[in-house]
């Protein structure tokens, strides 16, 4: 029964491995739910826009930060894909 995939609960095939014993093993996640914390940090800079504007403090006119805050926002675009190819390029070896 070794190297044979489960069914999970659902009908699919689950990331189950047959252990000693006949037992199920689970593999433990590795790393941070990527998906989860990409959901939060803009959950957060939406409900950080809320409060600003209920707050009625001053807003930053965009047009005002000229081309110039494009092309740092670009250069931190990069940054983190760069940075992305990186781990999964380490995490590959």
């Amino acid at each position: 029964m070794s190297g044979q995939h489960q069914v999970g609960p659902v009908g699919r095939p689950g990331p189950t491995e047959v252990g000693l014993g006949g037992r199920t093993l689970v593999p433990p996640p590795r790393g941070p739910n990527v998906g989860l914390l990409v959901t939060s940090l803009v959950l957060l800079g939406i409900s950080i826009a809320v409060c600003w504007t209920a707050l009625g403090l001053p807003s930053i006119e965009l047009a005002r930060l000229g081309p110039g805050a494009l092309v740092v926002a670009g250069l931190v675009l990069v940054l983190a894909g760069q940075v992305g190819l990186l781990r999964r390029r380490r995490r590959r070896r």
